[in-house]
């Protein structure tokens, strides 16, 4: 029986189909989508109809908060169809529940609370300030201060366990996102901000967290694209102290061994060896250049 899942989606033809490079024998991948044309020699592809065609943001919505719907193991690795696998995640699992961890969050690299993420994307998203303004309002109603609550949580890689405090939460924000649609749609899509209320003001005192940063997606085990690219998105290796529940907070220690293009602060000539190590590695792996 497999250890643990892997689990990701590609609905509406959001994103590309990224292969993974070195799959654990201990782990399933599972490939949700709506669109039939597409096979993998590395996923196993799961085939949905899509209940809402009109708004694919609840589709994918309903895959990342019902996980478990999916997989046949107890421990679920959630990541966001931008990632690519480089590397087998056996020794993540394996701190995970050696901690005992409900769940393991990636914070945010560059901001600590809610509404600093929602002027952010009303200025460089097209988010709408009226829909921030409404969903800010009722966190406010209930006594959560969003302006200065630090906890923000990335939803693009997430680790859960199978059990009650873990479905509690993810039928919590499900249901939040569907509650705070904006007029037209079935969901909100910015689900990480709601994500993040819901754990910091209903979990703090019932969740045992283990937390990741931003040097993960950029590391041994995955790469991180653009949406529906293969165009590479930035890090120059710096990212705030984590926060967790307003409190300052330790990331797990796990090898974060650097790749060549994250290797900023070594000489240009090394850099420039080490990259065509790289795409000589990346050419055995098949992946896009």
């Amino acid at each position: 029986m497999k250890k643990y899942t892997v689990i990701t989606f590609n609905i509406g033809g959001y994103e590309v189909l990224r292969e993974i490079g070195h799959f654990s024998p201990e782990a399933e991948y599972i490939y949700v989508t709506d669109d039939r044309s597409i096979t993998s020699r590395t996923w196993d592809v799961r085939y949905i109809d899509n209940p809402c065609p009109e708004d694919n943001f609840l589709t994918c919505f309903q895959i990342r908060y019902n996980p478990f719907d999916y997989a046949s193991t107890d421990v679920v690795l959630k990541i966001d169809g931008s990632l690519l696998i480089l590397d087998k995640v056996d020794g993540i699992i394996e701190y995970f529940n050696k901690g005992g961890y409900d769940i393991c969050l990636l914070t945010h690299p560059q901001r600590y609370t809610i509404t600093e993420e929602y002027d952010v994307w009303c200025k460089t998203r097209g988010y709408s300030r009226e829909q921030a303004d409404r969903v800010l309002s009722y966190m406010t109603s209930r006594g959560y201060d969003a302006s200065n609550y630090r906890g923000l949580y990335q939803t693009g890689f997430v680790i859960q366990r199978r059990n009650a405090v873990n479905a509690e939460l993810n039928t919590a924000v499900y249901s939040l996102t569907q509650a705070f649609a904006p007029e037209g749609k079935r969901a909100d899509r910015l689900d990480q901000t709601i994500s993040s209320y819901v754990i910091n003001s209903q979990f703090s005192d019932r969740l045992k967290v283990m937390l990741v940063d931003e040097r993960i997606l950029h590391s041994q085990y995955f790469r991180w694209f653009k949406h529906g690219t293969w165009e590479e998105a930035p890090f120059n290796g710096e990212f705030l102290k984590p926060y967790l529940f307003n409190k300052p907070a330790k990331s797990a220690r796990l090898d974060y061994r650097a790749r060549a293009f994250n290797v900023w602060w070594l000489p240009r000539p090394i850099v420039l060896v080490l990259n065509v190590i790289k795409r000589f590695k990346d050419n055995l792996l098949h992946l896009p250049s």
